[in-house]
């Protein structure tokens, strides 16, 4: 079961490959727009991350999480500052799925806001 366990889960990763922009926004409208593909690639993410890092929370519990932790990034006005938040994000999104983080990362990162937080106790 072991071997079948890891290939599924190779399978399942190896769907999940997501598009990282390297260039530069040009304008905040456009970055903007690569946060929210990044907030959905997070969200398709979830319950694969959920399972493979058995997380004390439930899937629905961890989108409103994620959720909370994007809003409470949505005033940045500065397009080149939110290429890096999104760039990172993509890198955190990678590291979660290829389980190369650890649980406590993940939950560090999902309760770093006040009101994910809040959901967290």
């Amino acid at each position: 079961w072991g071997l079948i366990s890891f290939l599924c889960a190779f399978e399942m990763t190896s769907r999940l490959v997501f598009a990282v922009p390297i260039s530069a926004s040009n304008s905040m409208k456009e970055a903007s727009k690569r946060s929210v593909v990044l907030y959905r690639d997070c969200l398709k993410s979830l319950p694969l991350i959920v399972k493979q890092h058995e997380l004390k929370y439930t899937v629905a519990e961890a989108r409103t999480m994620l959720k909370h932790v994007f809003r409470h990034h949505s005033n940045i006005k500065n397009p080149a500052l939110l290429d890096v938040m999104v760039f990172k994000g993509y890198q955190d999104l990678e590291e979660s799925i290829k389980v190369w983080n650890q649980r406590v990362h993940l939950e560090r990162i999902l309760e770093s806001t006040p009101g994910s937080a809040a959901l967290a106790k």
